[in-house]
């Protein structure tokens, strides 16, 4: 690769990091992409499907939230709170309904390096940078996990702030990383694929509550994101090749 590939490879990978935002429940929970000819998002089981139900079971003739992601529909924190209360109260009497098997995202090469990517209705699709061959046309997978990082951070704060009765405004995770194209692109074996590092910045508006509780509120969010704790901790991959 030459050197001005290499660099555009760089630049591509070292863009402004990845921010989530909350302005209130439409932010929260728009969707990325809806699933092609208005197909309807499968419930996945496990603890968002017990949300999900709790939160239909109070409001029988609502629409459900996933149906009015991005035309405004509005879950307030006491929804939250009482949803994740009964979440709780359900899986400590329920223990063996805790652990169950994540639905399977499933990835298909569409057109050069654009891969189109389903799962329970939701569709999304990613690309490289011209400097690899790609076409710009979507953000990278790697773009990606530091988006599900920042959502997920965001989303663990908003419910244990929902949780503590405590009203955040302004909340804001920024997410960066730093990478090495020689790993990715197989020049040196001893360089990682993966980011050498990442930072994730949370800012938020305390308003009139006690700061130290605040923060104590965030670390939370930091230790119970599920994405956090993924990249985090060295978590067993199976491979499975079928050739057919």
């Amino acid at each position: 690769m030459g050197a001005d590939k290499s660099r555009r490879v760089a630049a591509d990978r070292s863009r402004s990091g990845t921010y989530a935002t909350y302005s209130g429940a439409e932010s929260s929970r728009r969707r990325l992409v809806r699933g092609e000819a208005g197909s309807v998002r499968t419930r996945e089981e496990g603890l968002a499907a017990r949300l999900l139900d709790g939160y239909c079971r109070r409001h029988p003739t609502a629409e459900q939230p996933g149906d009015s992601i991005g035309q405004g529909g509005d879950v307030d924190a006491s929804n939250i709170a009482t949803a994740i209360r009964e979440a709780k109260a359900h899986l400590s009497q329920h223990p063996d309904e805790a652990r169950y098997r994540d639905s399977e995202a499933v990835a298909v090469v569409e057109d050069t390096l654009t891969v189109r990517v389903d799962g329970d209705g939701w569709i999304l699709r990613t690309d490289m940078s011209r400097g690899v061959g790609g076409g710009a046309s979507a953000a990278s997978p790697g773009w990606m996990m530091r988006a599900a990082l920042a959502s997920c951070v965001a989303t663990l704060i908003t419910m244990r702030a929902a949780e503590r009765g405590i009203a955040l405004s302004g909340l804001r995770v920024a997410v960066d990383s730093e990478s090495d194209d020689r790993g990715i692109l197989g020049i040196a074996e001893k360089v990682p694929a993966g980011p050498l590092s990442m930072r994730v910045r949370v800012s938020a508006h305390p308003g009139n509550h006690d700061e130290s509780l605040v923060r104590e509120v965030i670390e939370w969010g930091f230790d119970h994101c599920p994405v956090c704790d993924a990249i985090q901790r060295s978590v067993p991959v199976e491979h499975v090749i079928e050739l057919r």
